[in-house]
């Protein structure tokens, strides 16, 4: 997380526009709903970029289905876990007490039913990942149940909790990309492990599952080329194959890259902001 937080230390906020030449403004809603396309097919968005959130924001993460977003809010490594309905530019603080006390949040990222948030709790140099229930308005009943991750590991959004063989979780982990499965009793077994070099990759930070579990969207260095990649596969009983990049996002400082159900819609964060592209 040293890395990120090198990114995040430094973040000024202009313009997104400004930082990347583009043509300010709001997009127009799609003449049609947007669907993924076929497997093995390119994904492209369009080069025009806005804002989806008005303050300092990373690991943006949304569910269609609960109508909800949250997010990592803050700079210089003090985060708060802030939400609010997919779409809008106001988040709130919210609803959640650490697993212990004086545990600073960081990584965050949410279940596409809404009704879970994984979270990424540091105590000095002391981290562990918390799950945590919705319950109402908050997050309650916190636990944890990955054995498995280290402090340093990084996590992204899970499959849905009908994917066969239990919700799946990506991690990515040292130099290969670990994928959990959800045990019937709620804990987390571990799958596979492929190296960074199968999917032909150097570095990989976030890794977020669709909700079926057959794409997982990172931000990666492909290349030499810092960008947000896509891996995918044909079965859940299989690893992923290559990554490629994901056409029209700029390179670089672009992070946490979270795609929609529908592949309509990509956020990332830059710069200290919540950007987004459309197809």
């Amino acid at each position: 997380m040293v890395y990120v937080r090198g990114w995040l230390a430094w973040l000024v906020l202009p313009s997104c526009n400004w930082v990347f030449g583009l043509e300010p403004t709001s997009l127009p809603p799609p003449d049609a709903p947007p669907t993924c396309p076929a497997f093995g097919q390119s994904l492209e968005f369009s080069a025009s970029l806005a804002d989806a959130v008005n303050e300092p924001c990373f690991q943006y993460t949304a569910s269609q289905e609960a109508d909800l977003a949250t997010a990592a809010c803050g700079t210089g490594g003090t985060y708060t876990i802030r939400e609010g309905t997919l779409g809008s530019k106001v988040l709130a603080d919210s609803m959640i007490t650490p697993i212990l006390a004086g545990d600073r949040f960081d990584q965050v990222a949410l279940t596409p039913e809404g009704d879970q948030l994984f979270v990424r709790e540091l105590q000095g140099a002391v981290g562990r990942f918390v799950r945590y229930r919705r319950l109402g308005n908050a997050w309650q009943q916190p636990d944890m149940p990955f054995a498995q991750l280290s402090s340093t590991d990084s996590i992204g959004t899970p499959s849905d909790r009908t994917t066969p063989s239990g919700r799946r979780l990506a991690v990515a982990h040292n130099i290969s990309l670990i994928e959990l499965a959800e045990n019937p009793d709620g804990t987390y077994r571990q799958l596979r492990e492929t190296l960074y070099t199968d999917l032909q990759v150097t570095f990989i930070f976030a890794p977020n599952l669709s909700r079926d579990g057959l794409r997982v969207t990172f931000h990666g260095t492909n290349n030499s080329v810092q960008q947000v990649l896509i891996a995918e596969r044909s079965s859940l009983d299989t690893t992923f194959g290559p990554a490629r990049p994901i056409g029209g996002l700029p390179t670089g400082q672009v992070m946490t890259p979270f795609m929609t159900e529908d592949c309509g819609r990509l956020y990332f964060s830059s710069l200290g902001r919540v950007m987004y592209a459309s197809r």
